[in-house]
């Protein structure tokens, strides 16, 4: 099956788009991914999307299901780097075993 071909106009989406965003009708609700590219930014850039937030006047929600699956995420980082970590604890302790036994 082929998807039709769409032409989207930019500057009417923007428009479009920007008129939701100021609407204070217009609920705003961020996913699991918004989250984690706060972190991404730059410190400015945080500061210029804090205080956008702070615009919304109460309009903006991140979902419980979204803050639990960042939680999950960033846990599961976590654990993974404290495995690399004892890893590779335990391969250089290997290595100085073997330079230990061949300076004997």
């Amino acid at each position: 099956m082929r998807f039709p071909k769409q032409e989207i106009d930019i500057d009417a989406y923007l428009k479009h788009l920007s008129a939701l965003l100021t609407n204070e009708e217009c609920e705003i609700f961020i996913d699991t991914n918004i989250i984690s590219q706060l972190y991404r930014l730059n410190d400015d850039a945080r500061k210029d999307v804090y205080r956008w937030i702070e615009s919304c006047k109460g309009r903006f929600h991140i979902p419980v299901w979204s803050i639990q699956e960042y939680s999950k995420r960033v846990y599961v980082l976590q654990i993974g780097v404290y495995i690399y970590l004892l890893l590779w604890e335990s391969h250089m302790i290997v290595l100085m075993m073997i330079m230990l036994c061949k300076c004997r």
